[in-house]
């Protein structure tokens, strides 16, 4: 879209420089002295004729400018809108920079993400292995408890028997 636009600009450029060396040789005409003679003498019909031209190629000189002047409006109407629909350059920049900051933000949170749960899976394993002895330990303790249980009762038939 960006093309048409420049190619319609550059062929409204051109228009309007040819249009004005048109005009350039309309004065150049007008300026020439032996026009007075032509407008009554025997040229009078060329100088109808030229005149005619002259009147011809202005109306189309009128026209032309009113379409270079609408063309204009259209182009800066289409910037507008493209403006609006796409941003400007340094916006985009700033953006991508700013995603590239999120980009390296979210790296690290998962690499400190992973290490944490790397620990947390440490941490379960020790939980269960101190589970483990603790059942054990229980267990010991229960069979410890007995024994002396056992032994004191022991000892209080041979204390009761010894009196």
């Amino acid at each position: 879209m960006k093309v048409k636009l420049k190619d319609s600009k550059e062929k409204l450029i051109t228009s309007q420089r040819s249009l004005n060396m048109k005009r350039s040789k309309l004065n150049f005409i007008s300026d020439i002295p032996f026009m007075e003679e032509v407008k009554h003498g025997f040229y009078h019909d060329c100088y109808c004729f030229v005149l005619m031209r002259i009147l011809t190629v202005s109306r189309r000189l009128m026209i032309l400018e009113d379409q270079l002047k609408q063309a204009n409006e259209e182009l800066l109407e289409k910037k507008e809108n493209i403006k609006q629909i796409r941003p400007p350059t340094a916006k985009m920049q700033k953006d991508a920079h700013q995603i590239k900051l999120f980009e390296n933000q979210l790296e690290k949170a998962l690499v400190k993400y992973n290490e944490l749960q790397a620990q947390n899976r440490k941490l379960r394993a020790d939980i269960d292995v101190m589970r483990k002895e603790q059942r054990n330990q229980i267990r010991v303790n229960k069979t410890l408890v007995k024994d002396i249980s056992v032994t004191s009762d022991d000892c209080k038939k041979l204390n009761v028997t010894t009196y």
